[in-house]
C-alpha cells in the first residue's frame, strides 16, 4: 500500500591508483582513520592497467605545490593582472587568467614581479571589478591559493593556479548555490559550493548539505536500506527494507512510502515511473528477483536469476537489461533473467559489489565495494582498469556513486556499521576520468558517520525524474 503523508518541492544546483585487494573487515565494515581536511583537494590516484595488481598508491604529494611562475612576468604585469582579467566571477582572483596571474600557484608572482605572488599584482590587485577582489586565493599566500587546492583542482600551477582559493569570494555565478532556485537546472562551477544529498547507512539518517550556506542543511532519520534517487516533484527516493520512501528535498520531511515489500534490498524508479525492487529467495521465487511494481505498489513483472543469493543494487541499461550486483559477481539479465552477460570482481575476498552502470563506450563500472576501488570491465566481461586512492582518503567500502556531466565519477567511501565513524577517511571523492582525484569533502563528523549514497544536485532540475539508463550520468525525464 502507498501513502502519500505531504508534498514539497525544492532546489538544487550541488560531487588511481589501482589498489586491489584492499581488505575490509566485518560485513561493509571497518576502516581506519583518514587525513583528509574539509574542503582540501589530495593527491591523485592515477589508472591503471588490467590485473592492476602492482598499482601505485596514490600520489602523496601535495597538490599544485610545484611549479614556478604560472603567469610569467607578462601576466598582468602593471594592472592588467588583479582586475580578475575575463574571469570575473569566475574561478576570478582565484589566481584565473588575472588577479594575482596564474601565480598564485607558487609562481613569481601575480603579475611578475609586482605583487610576487602576490598582494600587489600590479597595483590594485583584484582591479577590474569585485571579481573575487582577487579571490581569497588573490595569489593567496603566494602560491597557495587561498588555502584550498594550490593551483586549482588539480594543482597544475597553470592558469587556474589558485582557482580553489575560495574562488568568486564576489561571486562565481553570485553566490552559486544560494540564488534562486537551486536545483532547478543552474549548474554550479565551484564544487566547494556544491549541495549534495548524502544517505548515511551508519546513523540511518538522509542528509541535506550545502557547502555554501551550512544554515539550509536537514538531517533526517530514516529506515535501513539502499540507494537514493531523485524522483521528480522536489522529492528524493531512498530504498528501505519494506519498500521505499520519498522525502521533500526542501525540508527532509517524509511525503510518501511504500511499507508492504518486507525483505526488499534497494529501490529504483524507472522510466515508466514504475518502481524496481530488489529482493533474495523473494515473493515466492528463488534467487535474485527484480520485482517491478506501479505507483499504486501493485506487481507488473518479476524476473528471477537462479542460482544466486546475494544482491545489492540493479539498473537498466539501454537495450533494456538490467545490471544486478552479487557480491563477486556483476550480472546482466533480460527480461526472462537470463544471464548474458557477466563480470567478476577482482578482489580476494567477499567484495560485497555495490552499482554498476553501463557507460556509452560499452564497458561497465562497478562500486566495487571492500575492493575499495572503482573497477571497470569490457563488453567482453574482462577487467581493464581500476580507480582508487590516495591513501590520505583511506579508501575502504566504494559503495554509492554519481557520474558527472563531464564524466567524473562522484562516489562514496564508506567506512563502517553504526555510529562514530564520522572521523573515519573521507567519505565523498571526486575522480576525472583517468583517475585523478580532482575534489574530495570530509564529512562533518558532528552529523556524519558512514556514507553509502551521494548526489550531487548542481544542474539538476529536482522537479524531473532523472535516470542513469542512457549514457551512465543523471538524465531527466519529462
Amino acid at each position: 500500500m502507498v501513502r502519500r503523508v505531504g508534498s514539497g518541492w525544492r532546489f538544487g544546483t550541488v560531487a588511481l591508483c589501482v589498489l586491489l585487494g584492499t581488505a575490509g573487515c566485518g560485513d561493509e565494515g571497518g576502516g581506519a582513520e583518514g587525513t583528509g581536511n574539509s574542503g582540501d583537494t589530495l593527491a591523485t590516484g592515477s589508472a591503471t592497467g588490467v590485473g592492476g595488481l602492482d598499482a601505485a598508491v596514490g600520489g602523496s604529494t601535495p597538490v599544485g605545490t610545484g611549479g614556478a611562475s604560472t603567469g610569467g612576468v607578462d601576466v598582468g604585469v602593471g594592472g592588467a593582472p588583479g582586475a580578475g582579467g575575463s574571469r570575473v566571477g569566475g574561478a576570478p582572483g582565484a589566481g584565473g587568467s588575472g588577479v594575482g596571474g596564474a601565480p598564485g600557484a607558487g609562481g613569481n608572482g601575480a603579475g611578475g614581479v609586482p605583487g610576487a605572488g602576490g598582494n600587489g599584482v600590479g597595483g590594485d590587485p583584484g582591479s577590474g571589478g569585485d571579481p573575487g577582489s582577487g579571490g581569497n586565493g588573490v595569489g593567496g599566500d603566494p602560491g597557495t591559493g587561498g588555502g584550498e587546492a594550490v593551483g586549482g583542482d588539480l594543482g597544475s600551477g597553470g592558469s587556474e593556479a589558485g582557482a580553489a582559493g575560495m574562488p568568486g569570494v564576489g561571486g562565481i555565478a553570485g553566490e552559486p548555490s544560494t540564488g534562486g532556485d537551486p536545483g532547478t537546472g543552474g549548474a554550479n562551477t565551484d564544487p566547494d559550493q556544491r549541495e549534495l544529498l548524502l544517505r548515511d547507512e551508519g546513523n540511518s539518517q538522509l542528509h541535506y548539505v550545502n557547502l555554501g550556506n551550512s544554515a539550509a542543511n536537514w538531517h533526517v532519520a530514516v529506515p535501513a536500506g539502499r540507494d537514493m534517487q531523485l524522483v521528480g516533484s522536489g522529492r528524493v527516493m531512498i530504498g528501505t527494507d519494506n519498500g521505499y520512501e520519498e522525502h521533500d528535498i526542501a525540508t527532509g520531511a517524509k511525503v510518501a512510502e511504500l511499507t508492504t515489500y518486507a525483505g526488499t534490498l534497494s529501490a529504483h524508479r524507472l522510466r515508466n515511473r514504475n518502481t524496481m525492487l530488489v529482493g533474495v529467495d523473494w515473493q515466492g521465487q528463488s534467487g535474485i528477483v527484480l520485482a517491478e511494481v506501479d505507483s499504486g505498489g501493485g506487481v507488473v513483472r518479476t524476473i528471477a536469476i537462479a542460482g544466486y543469493d546475494y544482491a545489492r543494487l540493479a539498473r537498466p541499461t539501454p537495450s533494456g537489461t538490467f545490471l544486478v550486483t552479487s557480491n563477486r559477481t556483476v550480472l546482466e539479465v533480460n527480461e526472462n533473467g537470463d544471464i548474458i552477460w557477466q563480470a567478476a570482481i577482482q578482489y580476494s575476498g567477499e567484495p560485497h559489489s555495490w552499482l554498476a552502470v553501463r557507460l556509452p563506450s560499452g564497458e561497465t563500472v562497478v562500486g566495487a565495494g571492500y575492493a575499495a576501488n572503482l573497477q571497470f570491465f569490457s563488453a567482453q566481461g574482462t577487467f581493464l582498469r581500476a580507480i582508487t586512492g590516495p591513501q590520505q582518503v583511506t579508501p575502504n567500502f566504494y559503495a554509492g556513486y554519481q557520474i558527472l556531466d563531464n564524466g567524473n565519477f562522484v562516489i562514496t567511501n564508506w567506512q563502517g556499521h553504526g555510529a562514530g565513524n564520522g572521523n573515519l577517511g573521507t567519505q565523498v571523492l571526486e575522480y576525472d576520468p583517468s583517475g585523478n582525484l580532482v575534489w574530495s569533502w570530509h564529512q562533518d563528523a558532528t552529523f556524519v558517520s558512514s556514507l553509502q549514497a551521494v548526489i550531487v544536485l548542481d544542474g539538476l532540475d529536482i522537479n524531473l525524474l532523472h535516470v542513469d539508463d542512457t549514457d551512465g550520468t543523471l538524465v531527466p525525464v519529462p
